[in-house]
């Protein structure tokens, strides 16, 4: 088994780069379940076998869970970890990753549950969570509520007319650097405020002190955190900043990354694009 877990990693790893996230997600579970894994792991024999062993199914386990950020592969990470055999032998950085994929998963009470376990240094600040919504409302996305200390899901907004759509990421230098700039560019900001929804990936801390913080600096650039990455089928891959101009859910055009000079010029051209697209006429 730990060959298998070992193989399904080298797989999945291999195919990073090459593969939208949404063909990666189906090629975790897949492979996942065609090596064997997911058997072993129904049945308990995963967490019966040799410390080795435990391991690379943990490996294996973590990075389906990563890839596809399910709730249902989070939990079984959960469940696995949480193993009377397997628990006792978990290490700081394995407890630390378990508590990533619940909180990219979305799964905040488990991951305040989790968090206890571990290391004082890794713990952060998890919010009041509001969720009214069913599960089958998308895609949604987590704000900062208007009452301290809360994140609140709400359906995002309808993709319809002229939007630009920001993918970010809190942890992400260049995607700092993006927002920073934006905010420092007066006539850009203007532009872009009344069209763009300032989404923010699932990454394996939440960052609400930070989220918190930048919204209440920069109340027409608010970050939103995306409650599944599955409903935004234009982000092909999870990379960060990303910046989508749309006409009624149609892309306009593109602009990924940030450079040091940024990207003033290049934002200003899609804006027009979009623009175009309406009137027929550019600025």
């Amino acid at each position: 088994m730990a060959n298998r877990g070992r193989d399904f990693v080298a797989t999945v790893q291999g195919q990073w780069r090459e593969k939208s996230h949404r063909d990666l997600r189906i090629l975790a579970q897949d492979e996942f379940s065609r090596l064997g894994l997911h058997e072993a792991l129904v049945t308990g024999q995963a967490s019966t076998t040799d410390a080795a062993t435990q391991r690379a199914f943990f490996e294996a386990l973590h990075l389906l869970a990563f890839t596809t950020q399910a709730a249902e592969h989070a939990l079984a990470l959960r469940a696995f970890a949480d193993s009377r055999q397997v628990a006792p032998t978990l290490t700081v950085t394995e407890l630390r990753q378990v508590y990533g994929v619940l909180i990219a998963a979305r799964q905040f009470a488990a991951a305040q549950a989790w968090q206890k376990r571990m290391d004082e240094a890794a713990r952060e600040f998890l919010p009041i969570i509001i969720d009214r919504l069913g599960p089958g409302a998308s895609p949604s996305v987590w704000v900062v509520g208007k009452t301290p200390d809360t994140l609140e899901r709400q359906v995002a907004r309808e993709l319809a007319g002229a939007q630009v759509i920001m993918i970010a990421g809190l942890g992400c230098p260049f995607s700092q650097a993006a927002l920073r700039g934006i905010a420092a560019d007066p006539l850009l900001a203007a532009r872009l405020a009344p069209l763009t929804q300032w989404l923010v990936l699932p990454e394996s801390r939440l960052g609400f002190r930070d989220l918190r913080a930048w919204n209440e600096a920069h109340p027409t650039m608010e970050l939103m955190l995306i409650h599944n990455l599955e409903d935004w089928a234009l982000v092909e891959r999870p990379a960060t900043p990303q910046f989508f101009f749309l006409r009624d859910g149609k892309v306009v055009a593109r602009i990924a990354g940030w450079p040091k000079e940024g990207r003033s010029e290049a934002m200003h051209d899609a804006l027009d694009a979009l623009e175009h697209e309406r009137t027929g006429v550019t600025r």
